[in-house]
């Protein structure tokens, strides 16, 4: 029987609820499954490794990456590639993907090197309400939205982050609060679900961890087409990947492409739990 590692990390060492759905299906394909935490003791004797929840990297930023250079010498699959991981791990991605033409709100990126005249300026030269994140960051943590009124709570804001990571400055969409989020997930290269994500009544994150809620969504033709156009722009052949975005009135805007280990959100869709298996399968 094959030995597949699920990479997740302290904070779900047995694995998410999740992800603990395809088990069963790996098992009937002679695939087994168990957790590697990454920051924890573990042994690198699995026939593949897929990325899953390695969800507070963000936290213990400088830790993973040294982590993910520990992998390079392995010889079995890794899933999705460590120069995705890489790539993906740092917010400043979306500037390269809206070179390519993805619809990413305005957005500016900020560094310790800034002086506290340019961080003013950047954040004066919107004009309108924004958002504030650190480049490396999961879950709506450390996230700010901030009004033109705001400018010196926004300023702290910044100078604080900073201290530890860089910073991402976007335009805030109101959408999210009314429409919320919509996240659509491909398996290699096709879109398989999406659900929607709500926010809780007064607030603009998204994330369960601050009342957020899911619910199955059947996508227009138009959405899923705009997301797959996303997904082409990296130019490799991905396990998984997630799109999520907000629609607007000028058209959906790029939240996040999530490439590293996002949450495939298995329990709205049995059919993805088996197209995700077979995927992994085929590349062992």
């Amino acid at each position: 029987m094959k030995r597949i590692a699920f990479i997740t990390s302290s904070e779900d060492p047995q694995l998410t609820s999740d992800d603990r759905l395809t088990i069963p299906a790996f098992e009937k394909m002679g695939i087994s499954v168990a957790p590697l935490v990454w920051d924890q003791p573990h042994e690198f004797n699995f026939d593949a490794y897929v990325f899953r929840s390695c969800w507070n990297y963000h936290r213990k930023y400088n830790e993973f990456s040294m982590w993910l250079r520990s992998l390079e010498n392995l010889k079995a699959p890794i899933m999705n590639s460590l120069a995705s991981a890489h790539w993906n791990i740092d917010k400043i991605y979306l500037l390269e993907l809206s070179k390519k033409g993805a619809p990413v709100p305005r957005t500016t990126i900020l560094s310790a090197s800034n002086t506290n005249e340019e961080i003013l300026e950047s954040i004066k030269s919107f004009n309108s309400d924004i958002v504030i994140k650190p480049t490396v960051s999961l879950n709506g943590h450390d996230t700010f939205h901030m009004t033109p009124a705001q400018i010196p709570d926004s300023i702290m804001h910044v100078q604080n982050l900073l201290k530890a990571t860089s910073v991402i400055i976007q335009d805030y969409i109101p959408e999210v609060k009314t429409v919320g989020e919509i996240s659509l997930m491909f398996i290699e290269g096709k879109f398989s679900h999406a659900i929607r994500k709500l926010a809780a009544p007064g607030e603009f994150r998204i994330h369960s961890e601050y009342g957020g809620t899911r619910e199955s969504f059947e996508p227009s033709l138009d959405i899923i087409e705009a997301a797959g156009q996303i997904v082409a722009m990296y130019p490799e052949d991905l396990l998984s990947v997630r799109v999520d975005f907000i629609e607007t009135a000028s058209g959906p805007q790029l939240v996040e492409l999530e490439i590293l280990d996002p949450m495939l959100f298995f329990q709205f869709s049995k059919d993805a739990i088996d197209r995700f298996v077979t995927a992994v399968s085929r590349r062992l």
